[in-house]
Parts: C-alpha cells; sequence; structure tokens
C-alpha cells in the first residue's frame, strides 16, 4: 500500500509542469519548450493512476470500473465544468457573433472527451498562430487522458481475470504497459515525420508517454534503489525536463524524438524519489511553494489558457505583454480559489450525490448534459447574431449573388453569360479565386466588357493544385485547364487579371480568428513523400506554376497581377459593429510579414515577363505605420479578407491607368510599369 501515500514531490512535479506550460503560453522568453509541461502530466498519470487500480487489485483482489470513473468524476468534472461555462459566458459577451459557433463546438467537443479529434480536424497544428483565440485549445490533453483511461482500466481488469481463471504470470500487467510503450512510441516516431498533427493530439500515438509512467510505478514497487542512486536518477531526470523546457524552440521538430526526453525525465524523477526521502530534487520539489502550486495545478492548467485566449481574442489577435500577465495572475487567483471551494469540497468531503459512486456517475452525467446544452445555446445564438449582423452591415457590401451564380463547380466553368460584366464581347479575362471574384464591382464600375472564371480556393497556377485539409483539390486543376483552354478559343481577350489570396496557399495560417483550416500546395501529378505543408515548397510551386502559366498565356497579352491585398485578423463589420474605427486596425509590419513571401514571388515574376503589370493595393489601405479597416469614408472590408463593393469602386478610381493598361495592346511591353510598390 505503500504507492497511496502522499508525495509532495509529485505535487512539485505538477508545478514545474504546469508552469513550464504557462510560461510558454504567455510567451516568456526562452520557454518556448514549455507545452512539454503536458507530457509531464501524462506521465505523472500514468504513475498515479497505474499506481491506484494495482494496489487496488492487490487489496481486494478485483478493480471497480464504477469506483474508478466516480473518484475520475469527483476529482476532474465540478472544476471542468465551472469553467467551461465560464468561458462560454464571457466569450457570449466579448467574442464576435461569427466566432461563437466554433467556441460552442469546441466546447461541446470537450465535454464529449473528444477534443483532441475536434481540434486535429480543425487544425494546421497545436502550434498555429490562429489557434491564440481559441480558449477551448488546451482541453485537447484532457481527452487524450480521459481516452486512455477509457481503455487502460479495461486491459488491467482483463488481466486480473487472466491471472485468476488461466493463472496468466502476474507480471501480465507489466508486459502489457511494456507492448503499449513499445507499439505507441514506434507509431509516434514514424507518423511525427509525415503527419505532425495526428502524433500530436491521438491518444493511440500518445499512449506510450502513460505507458511509461505505469512502468515507472511498477519498477519502484519491484526495485530498492540506494539513496544516492535514486538522488542522481531524479537529478538526471529533472535536468532533462528543465532543457527541454528551455532548448526546445522553432528549429527543433515537434512532435518528434525530442519528446522522448520529458517522458524518460518525468519517469526517472518518479522511480528516483519513489524511496528517497533526502536529496536535493527532492528538497526542490517538495519545498512549500511548489507543492501549493502542484495541488492547483489542474485549476490552474484550466483556467489559464481560456483567460489568455478570450484576452487575445478582444485585442483582435494581438499578444499584449501586459495583458497577458494580467491574465495568468487573474488564473493563479481563481485557481487558488476553485480548488479550496470546489476541488477540495467535491473530491474529499463528497457531499450529497458525490457521496456514493453510482450517484457520482448520475450526477456527473446531468452536469455534462447541462453544460452541454449551454454550450449548444452558444453555437444557436451566434448563428443567429451573425446572420442578423450580416443582414444589417453586409447588405449592400457583399456579392454573394454574382460569385454563387459564376462560381465554378467541380472544375467545369458556369455559363458564360453568368459571368459576363459589361457587355458579350469581352476584352478582359479576371482569372482566380474569390479574391478575383472581388473584383467584379471594380470592372462593373469602367467602361468594356469582362469575363469572370473564378472557383473558391483555387488560385491561377499551372501543374499545382491546392491542398486543405490536407485533401487534395483536383478540381482546380481542372478548373484553371478549362479557363485557359477558354482563352485560347476567344481571340477578343487582350488583357488577364490574375487574383488569387496568394498568402494563404503557402501554407500559412489564416486569418479568419480562429479559423485555423490548413492551406497548401502540391504538384500534379503528386510527388511522393511530398509533404503540402512545407511553407518552402509551397512558394516553389507556387513561382513555378505561375511562369508555366505565363507561358502557356502567352507574350501577346497584357497580364496583371494583383499583389496581395492587405488581411485583417478579425472580421472588420463585426468589429466596427462593437468597436471604434480606430480600434479596428492592425500594425502594417504584420500585413508586410504575412505577404512578405507572395510578394517577393509576384515581383521576381512581374520583372521577367515584360507583359506583365504587378498591381500592389496596400497603399489604399495601409499608411506608414498600420493598416484601417476603413478610409474614405467607406468600409473596405466585407470579411477579414475580401474587400466591400465600395472599395472595389474605390480601387477602380484609383488603378483606372492600369484597368485601361489591361485591354489596351497599343501600349509598348518597354512602356510597361510596377506600381504601388515600396
Amino acid at each position: 500500500m505503500a504507492e497511496l501515500r502522499y508525495r509532495p514531490d509529485i505535487d512539485g512535479l505538477r508545478a514545474i509542469a504546469v508552469l513550464s506550460v504557462i510560461a510558454c503560453h504567455a510567451g516568456i522568453p526562452r520557454f518556448a519548450g514549455g507545452f512539454i509541461g503536458v507530457d509531464v502530466f501524462f506521465v505523472i498519470s500514468g504513475y498515479l493512476i497505474t499506481g491506484l487500480l494495482q494496489v487496488e487489485w492487490e487489496a481486494q483482489g478485483r478493480i471497480s470500473l464504477t469506483n474508478f470513473f466516480a473518484r475520475r468524476v469527483r476529482r476532474l468534472l465540478p472544476a471542468l465544468l465551472l469553467i467551461t461555462v465560464t468561458t462560454l459566458v464571457i466569450g457570449l459577451l466579448t467574442m464576435f457573433p461569427q466566432e461563437l459557433p466554433r467556441l460552442g463546438k469546441s466546447a461541446s467537443a470537450l465535454l464529449f472527451l473528444s477534443a483532441n479529434i475536434h481540434f486535429l480536424s480543425y487544425s494546421g497544428g497545436y502550434f498555429d498562430p490562429s489557434t491564440d483565440v481559441m480558449p477551448f485549445l488546451h482541453t485537447w490533453s484532457l481527452s487524450v487522458e480521459e481516452q486512455y483511461y477509457l481503455v487502460w482500466p479495461l486491459l488491467l481488469l482483463c488481466s486480473t481475470f487472466a491471472v485468476r481463471r488461466w493463472k496468466a504470470p502476474r507480471s501480465l500487467p507489466v508486459v502489457l504497459l511494456g507492448a503499449i510503450a513499445i507499439l505507441s512510441l514506434a507509431a509516434f516516431l514514424a507518423v511525427s515525420r509525415t503527419r505532425p498533427a495526428e502524433a500530436f493530439y491521438l491518444v493511440h500515438l500518445r499512449g506510450w508517454e502513460f505507458a511509461f509512467g505505469g512502468l515507472a510505478m511498477f519498477a519502484a514497487r519491484r526495485f530498492r534503489l540506494a539513496a544516492g542512486t535514486g538522488q542522481a536518477l531524479a537529478l538526471f531526470g529533472l535536468a532533462g525536463i528543465l532543457a527541454a523546457v528551455t532548448l526546445i524552440d522553432d528549429s527543433i521538430a515537434f512532435p518528434g524524438w525530442v519528446a522522448v526526453v520529458p517522458v524518460i525525465g518525468s519517469s526517472l524523477v518518479l522511480f528516483g524519489l519513489s524511496r528517497t526521502e533526502g536529496g536535493i530534487v527532492r528538497r526542490l520539489l517538495a519545498s512549500r511553494l511548489l507543492v501549493r502550486i502542484g495541488l492547483i495545478s489542474y485549476s490552474l492548467y484550466l483556467w489559464h489558457w481560456p483567460l489568455l485566449a478570450l484576452t487575445r481574442a478582444y485585442f483582435l489577435g494581438q499578444r499584449n505583454p501586459l495583458y497577458d500577465s494580467a491574465a495568468v495572475v487573474l488564473a493563479f487567483a481563481l485557481a487558488a480559489l476553485t480548488y479550496r471551494w470546489v476541488e477540495v469540497p467535491i473530491r474529499y468531503r463528497k457531499p450529497g450525490w458525490f457521496g456514493q459512486s453510482q450517484k457520482t456517475l448520475l450526477a456527473g452525467a446531468l452536469l455534462s448534459f447541462g453544460a452541454l446544452l449551454a454550450a449548444q445555446g452558444v453555437i444557436h445564438w451566434g448563428k443567429h447574431s451573425n446572420a442578423v449582423l450580416n443582414d444589417q452591415l453586409l447588405q449592400a457590401e457583399s456579392d454573394l449573388g454574382f460569385f454563387a451564380s459564376c462560381h465554378a463547380e467541380g472544375g467545369a466553368l458556369a455559363p458564360r453569360d453568368a459571368c459576363l460584366v459589361g457587355g458579350a464581347n469581352p476584352t478582359v479575362l479576371v482569372w482566380g479565386d474569390s479574391h478575383a471574384g472581388q473584383l467584379r464591382e471594380m470592372f462593373g464600375a469602367r467602361p468594356g466588357s469582362s469575363l469572370f472564371r473564378i472557383q473558391a480556393s483555387c488560385l491561377p497556377i499551372a501543374n499545382a493544385a491546392p491542398v486543405i485539409k490536407g485533401v487534395v483539390q483536383d478540381d482546380c486543376a481542372r478548373f484553371n485547364t478549362n479557363v485557359l483552354a477558354e482563352f485560347r478559343q476567344h481571340p477578343g481577350i487582350k488583357g488577364i487579371v490574375l487574383a488569387a489570396r496568394w498568402n494563404t496557399y503557402l501554407a500559412q495560417p489564416v486569418t479568419d480568428p480562429g479559423g485555423i483550416t490548413s492551406y497548401g500546395l502540391t504538384a500534379l501529378p503528386p510527388v511522393q513523400d511530398s509533404n503540402a505543408q512545407d511553407p518552402k515548397q509551397a512558394a516553389a510551386m507556387l513561382e513555378t506554376g505561375l511562369r508555366e502559366l505565363l507561358t502557356a498565356i502567352g507574350p501577346k497579352v497584357h497580364v496583371a497581377l494583383i499583389a496581395p491585398v492587405p488581411e485583417m485578423y478579425f472580421h472588420v463589420p463585426q468589429c466596427l459593429h462593437r468597436r471604434s474605427p480606430e480600434r479596428c486596425t492592425i500594425p502594417r509590419a504584420r500585413v508586410e510579414e504575412r505577404r512578405l513571401v507572395a510578394l517577393g514571388i509576384l515581383r521576381r515574376i512581374a520583372a521577367d515577363y515584360p507583359n506583365l503589370r504587378l498591381i500592389d493595393p496596400i497603399q489604399e489601405f495601409c499608411d506608414a505605420s498600420s493598416c484601417a479597416s476603413t478610409g474614405n469614408g467607406l468600409v473596405r472590408y466585407s470579411d477579414d479578407n475580401h474587400v466591400s463593393l465600395a472599395m472595389a469602386r474605390h480601387l477602380a478610381r484609383a488603378w483606372r491607368r492600369d484597368l485601361d493598361w489591361i485591354d489596351d495592346n497599343s501600349e509598348q511591353p518597354e512602356n510597361r510599369r510596377t506600381i504601388n510598390q515600396d
């Protein structure tokens, strides 16, 4: 029964883990690897839960799953539900309506113990900057933990049955854990190279971390270490944890082999201190401050990220050290209160329905159902509010009717008449994704006729296709082939406008708050071992694809390349509805950073093709220091990246000379120019 005794050093190790996670999330320098604190938590959980189940088996000859899950409910659920509902309420009051359905869906996934699968499905990865404004992102780890403990107790229960009924060796649980550790670790390392998001989020690829903790528990029960040996192992393990926290950065791929370091380090600390009462590591971990932080570590982990994410969402996705620090301080205060008034009373005093295991499970189910109703309410309220707000704000500022009628489906071209602007004999072809479609009002405000060929999320390039959430968009290749064939059949086209949301296809996060759908590019036909999420690969494919397309178009047609429109990191009309125009701005440096790679590609291409002109819109949106949502008495955007109809008309006036040049073949190539470049 020794493993049931209280070990303050484990609370100290919890403190190291949670402080590392908070330091990483708060952006404190030199703690970029602090996210490995979650790995430490996994090992601790594997050690403690396996120990409790094993001791129950040895003491009573059986394992009660009802009692086990009731203990988990009392330990985890009250604080989790409190913080979940509080986060939903704060989000309802502070977030834009567009963001609320995502908030409610992530809360629902949490309550169904599937937050890790939810965020895997909707993310380009845990480290995607867009996750900064997702208040429930951190709950992926809770789902992984609970999924593991839906399986491991059952396996242990089966092993006890095998020992009793078939006289299997009593070491069978150790063998099972060893098998889990080896198979899960091997799969983790293999998948990390090609599908890192899966390796990060999925329980069967994280199970080895819990298994290492369980093996450390069995080793502690089996072996008696000399005091010096135990202290040395613990010191070595703690050094490994701290090294991982401080040395892992963007240059080291994670997940990958480096994840083994904190896992082995945590296992060594738990094993080394299992029979050791003295030593520097034990004195450090058992110090009063670390123990107190360790005691509140669960509530602290739950509170810190929603407060950081909601703060950053309120300030339009921007990190501010002062506000982040205030959020962390508030998290400590709320965690202390939650531990004292929620965790301790329900876990230890077991009031009311929490006194008996079956009633505890029923109470947990009812409370979870209530929280789920709250999450669904947020989803429906967000959808309703967003629809009403869009009707109010975007009725005169969207061109969805034209886009819907002219949008290509499955790569086939929409009826020609539905895509004509200004007459039946077009001289200009406007070609691209929705960023080409948003120019419709621009060409409708000038003489002449234009033909639009647009397909959502399809940039105009040759021999490559976008990859969205891991799915190759083959329709885009067919669409571009059909547009090029149509162009060759209509010699009346004098000029072509190529426009797209170039940045997004370069494996960059999207700007929509909380929208973390991954984009990339892949060659056609697909190349083996190609990684669509590699920014360098995507950039090379974009440049090659554009050059091949321009070669196919030929030198006799004027081509205008529209440089990336400055993208905001929030829904502009909704921001203006809630806040002043002065607060709905972002630094120009942030815009330029996002455009840097794409703009460099377009500029190199513009320098090599005499019949091409690059039109950069940034001066119409930004001054020297910032980019604003409004200007010249008009709202510039219809969302976070598409221009409004009024802004399109403004651009038609600002770009009049260049628009005239597009369908005027009389100008000689040497008279071309590139405008609005700094």
